[in-house]
């Protein structure tokens, strides 16, 4: 078959291993700051509308799926073992999506990382 400029079967760009193609830089860099951008704004939603009470373990948990989730990015980004801290993650979410249902938002950026885990 002939090679095309687009990546279809037959090209040298699709014919290369997975681990040899070129990395999405742009794609993960707007995923990871539409992350930033949900998760503020719901958590700025969650505060306003609860009381001080309530906004000290939900704030917590956010800021703790919001380091697990820099973890898990540095870890796919150096194609390093990450696999167990996707799942912490994912389950950080979840209790924080029960406690505050405004952050489920946040698991669309949760499922374009994780799409280096479960290749193949």
């Amino acid at each position: 078959m002939p090679a095309t400029p687009s990546g279809t079967v037959g090209s040298p760009a699709a014919d290369r291993p997975a681990a040899d193609r070129p990395e999405m830089g742009r794609i993960d860099a707007v995923v990871h700051l539409s992350f930033g951008v949900l998760m503020v704004a719901s958590g700025v939603r969650y505060v306003l509308r609860h009381s001080p009470a309530d906004n000290l373990w939900t704030v917590a948990l956010a800021g703790a799926v919001c380091v697990l989730y820099g973890v898990v990015a540095v870890l796919a980004k150096r194609r390093q073992p990450w696999l167990l801290w996707m799942f912490a993650l994912v389950a950080a979410l979840a209790a924080l999506v029960i406690a505050a249902p405004s952050f489920a938002w946040c698991s669309f950026a949760l499922f374009f990382l994780s799409r280096a885990a479960f290749r193949g």
